[in-house]
This record gives C-alpha cells, sequence and structure tokens, in this order.
C-alpha cells in the first residue's frame, strides 16, 4: 500500500513537471542567450577578458598553495640558522604577491563580464521594446503591456545575474 502511494505521488509529480515546461516552454541553452543578447564587439571583448581573467584567477590558487606548503620548510628550519628570517620575510612577500596579483585578476574579471552583462540587459530590453513595437495596435487591447515591461525587467535582471 505504501509503494502505490508513493509511485501515485512521484506519477503526480512528474506530471507536474510536464505541465511546468508546457507552459514556460524550454529552457535556452547558454550559447543562444550569449549569441542572442549583446552582439556587439564590446561585448564579446569583455567577455572574452572576463574570461581570460577568471582562468588566471583560477591559476593563482595552485600557486598560493605551492608557496604555502614551501613556506613550512621556512619555517621548520632551526631559528638559530642565520638565514632563518630572510627565509620567512622572503615566503610572506611572496604570498602577498601572489596574493595581491590574484585580487588584481579578480577585480578584472568581475569588471569585465559585469559590464559584458550589462551590455546583454540592456540590449535584452531593447530588442523587448523593438519587439513590442512591431505589435499590431489589437495586440494592445488584448494585453496588458504595463505587466509585461514589469515581468520582462524582472527577467532582464535575473538575466544579468
Amino acid at each position: 500500500m505504501q509503494e502505490k502511494m508513493e509511485k501515485r505521488k512521484a506519477n503526480e509529480e512528474t506530471k507536474d513537471e510536464a505541465k511546468k515546461v508546457k507552459a514556460t516552454g524550454p529552457l535556452a541553452s547558454s550559447q543562444a542567450i550569449f549569441s542572442a543578447f549583446g552582439k556587439t564587439r564590446k561585448v564579446s571583448i569583455f567577455r572574452t577578458l572576463g574570461i581570460l581573467f577568471a582562468m588566471l584567477s583560477g591559476a593563482v590558487y595552485p600557486c598560493m598553495a605551492f608557496y604555502f606548503t614551501k613556506s613550512f620548510e621556512g619555517v621548520g628550519a632551526q631559528s638559530s640558522d642565520e638565514n632563518y628570517l630572510s627565509n620567512v620575510r622572503y615566503m610572506v612577500f611572496t604570498i602577498l604577491v601572489v596574493g595581491s596579483i590574484g585580487f588584481f585578476f579578480l577585480v578584472l574579471q568581475s569588471t569585465f563580464l559585469e559590464i559584458s552583462a550589462s551590455e546583454a540587459t540592456q540590449d535584452f530590453k531593447i530588442q523587448w521594446f523593438n519587439a513590442l513595437l512591431r505589435q499590431d495596435m489589437a495586440y494592445f487591447d488584448i494585453n496588458d503591456i504595463s505587466v509585461q515591461a514589469t515581468y520582462i525587467s524582472s527577467k532582464a535582471l535575473q538575466f544579468k545575474k
């Protein structure tokens, strides 16, 4: 009896999900989104730079881990050694420089990706408005445009994120 109830509940959940997909339609692929909005040269260059800086900022962490493990060698040496403080100082400055480089790449990554997202969002709104202007007058009698504008603005913010 318990199994029948679980199967029936799973069937109902599957039907509900199928209804949601039919109501909203299939989701667009990321390639379709990137090719549909923000087709300008500036946006494509900023996206490419943002991805490049994301890869560079990701490469900083293995370097940081390498120098961090190497710092244990310097700290683990005998403190009576005459190069002890200079080795520790070198490791501290090395980790500081690598961290600063990582911070710099992260700032560039977020800057370029945020600018490209803002441009693509603006293009999304402009394309929607141009599609709205192409409509016949009867369309405005049937549909409430202010509700659609609010919906598009909220979706544009989601698209930007």
